[in-house]
């Protein structure tokens, strides 16, 4: 049997002024970001999942739609939808 020893630090910030005004921008950004990001999945998502309705609709069984859509389909439904958007 092994033994694992866990060691932890503990460090404290202290930003300058200007230190803390781009960290607090970084933070801002990043949070930006990973909202946009989270949006445009869900978007992505939301259309994915109308597309699966719809042949569900049409009287094929939901199992075969999403082996003709193709499981992950939305990530790149998601990554065309973010170039749309940045196509405004």
């Amino acid at each position: 049997m092994r033994t694992e020893i866990l060691r932890a630090f503990r460090f404290t910030l202290a930003p300058t002024p200007v230190q803390e005004q781009r960290l607090l921008r970084w933070c801002g950004n990043s949070r930006l970001a990973f909202n946009y990001a989270l949006a445009a999945k869900k978007a992505a998502h939301a259309d994915w999942r109308a597309q699966v309705v719809a042949l569900v609709d049409a009287g094929v069984e939901e199992a075969g739609t999403q082996a003709r859509e193709g499981a992950h389909s939305d990530e790149a439904d998601g990554l065309q939808a973010v170039r749309r958007r940045a196509r405004g």
